[in-house]
């Protein structure tokens, strides 16, 4: 698990063995661990499409907002899209997640439906089907939707796991596994453990946004 902390460094949380392929279970496993450890609070969330997994973190952060990543979205969408209308689709499909409001946003979608009816409408129902979620950070600044819209800082840290894993053969405990995790982690610190780049106008925003929650965690 990757996030960012009140200092605005980007930080990685956990590191957990799989107990059995990807399921929301099992990230309930991994946040009421982050718990134990004394992780009080999570302002805002970025997560997949992976079924069950809203319920999983409110159940474990029940305050925090969640965020569907648009570049998922967009990918998902893509693979629809006639290679002749791709740039103006997506031209089309960037205004919605780029508006100032949810309004904004959903007049923008029922132009596009407008626009593309009887060709793209299942894009349309795509956004329809995940439309709260993927408007989760919609009551955030500027600069906080930059950092919050995808997953993508998470998945490059990923690649960097599975680069270590696909060379190995086997380990012989979970723990020699994590071990050599966190090493090969450490020693490509430089690419993932720095600051956030414009942290104070962020931290404005933050405090705009969470006020006391994001506060009192302040030293």
């Amino acid at each position: 698990m990757y996030g960012v902390s009140t200092e605005g460094r980007r930080e990685i949380i956990g590191i957990y063995v799989g107990q059995g392929g990807e399921s929301a279970t099992e990230w309930g496993r991994c946040l009421e661990d982050l718990k134990s450890r004394g992780l009080q609070d999570v302002l805002h969330i970025c997560s997949d499409g992976l079924a069950g997994l809203k319920e999983v973190i409110s159940a474990a952060f029940p305050l925090s907002s969640i965020h569907r990543c648009i570049v998922h979205k967009m990918r998902n969408c893509m693979r629809l899209i006639d290679d002749k209308d791709s740039r103006e689709v997506i031209r089309d499909l960037k205004g919605i997640y780029t508006a100032v409001n949810e309004n904004q946003a959903r007049q923008r979608l029922e132009d596009f439906g407008s626009k593309w009816n009887g060709k793209y409408d299942c894009i349309v129902n795509l956004w329809e089907k995940d439309w709260t979620e993927l408007m989760g950070s919609m009551n955030l600044g500027v600069e906080l939707r930059k950092i919050t819209y995808t997953t993508n800082a998470i998945e490059n840290l990923n690649r960097e796991i599975r680069r270590v894993t696909k060379t190995k053969g086997g380990w012989t405990s979970e723990k020699s596994l994590l071990i050599q995790l966190h090493l090969s982690l450490e020693r490509k610190a430089k690419s993932w453990n720095k600051k956030v780049r414009g942290w104070a106008a962020i931290q404005r925003e933050l405090i705009e946004a969470y006020g006391e929650r994001f506060t009192k965690h302040l030293n």
